[in-house]
């Protein structure tokens, strides 16, 4: 394997745990040309490699519950002929569940049939971050925003309109237009600050260094281990260890 390698995950809870030894590992994993990138937060699977994946995964998990709860209810009556009045799932049916037995035909092998290599570069293709096409932004299901489409394309200004003009005429009947007050969503720009060094302090300072949003928003930046928001991360945690030691020795 050549080159430097990108291991794109999910954002969630414990994605960025703010402690030196994450930060230290992080670090490490660039050192070694291993690059940490997240998915937008909140992502969906409109916009989210695993997700988009997983949809399929999910159902055939499903399934396989209902074989799984079957064959133990099946296995009950065999043995008492009386069903129990208590008859569930526990911890130990998780393999069976989740991937069935190693004999099992391929088509029933939740893995083996979901995780093929036709199928992970599908869900990429899908999201369109690699290749970098941008695939995602034509899915129906993404929220659209005044004044972020193109001239030729100004659909939502249209409806917009419409909807204002139509309070009008509600009035002129005697209506309250106030009751109409929706609003669609409008585009901006964030104003970031120029330059790594400003973009940084900024970020610390607004505590948003340990959150992927916030490094998002401050910096265009989704490589959580890259130089800058290291270094941003440690004296964010270095400004808490501090403000701790003063605080216990004010005690």
């Amino acid at each position: 394997m050549q080159g430097p390698v990108m291991i794109k995950t999910d954002m969630g809870p414990g994605r960025l745990t703010p402690t030196k030894e994450q930060i230290d590992w992080r670090e490490q994993l660039r050192l070694r040309g291993v690059y940490y990138v997240g998915s937008c937060p909140n992502a969906t699977s409109v916009n989210a490699e695993m997700d988009n994946q997983f949809g399929s995964y999910k159902g055939a998990c499903r399934l396989s519950t209902q074989r799984c709860y079957n064959g133990i209810l099946f296995d009950r009556m065999e043995k008492i002929r009386i069903v129990p009045k208590t008859c569930s799932l526990t911890p130990g049916n998780l393999p069976m569940i989740t991937n069935r037995k190693i004999d099992e035909p391929v088509d029933r092998k939740l893995f083996d049939k979901v995780f093929t290599k036709e199928r992970n570069l599908k869900a990429w293709s899908n999201i369109g971050f690699v290749p970098f096409t941008r695939k995602s932004l034509q899915n129906k299901i993404v929220c659209r925003e005044l004044h972020e489409t193109k001239p030729e394309d100004n659909k939502l200004e249209i409806l917009q309109m419409n909807y204002e003009e139509t309070k009008i005429d509600l009035k002129s009947l005697g209506f309250n237009e106030d009751a109409f007050n929706a609003e669609i969503p409008k585009a901006f720009i964030k104003k970031r600050k120029e330059g790594n060094k400003d973009q940084i302090k900024q970020l610390i300072e607004n505590g948003k260094i340990f959150l992927a949003s916030g490094i998002f928003l401050h910096t265009a930046n989704m490589v959580f281990n890259s130089k800058n928001v290291i270094k941003a991360k440690r004296q964010a945690l270095e400004t808490v260890e501090d403000t701790q030691t003063r605080l216990a020795e004010d005690k």
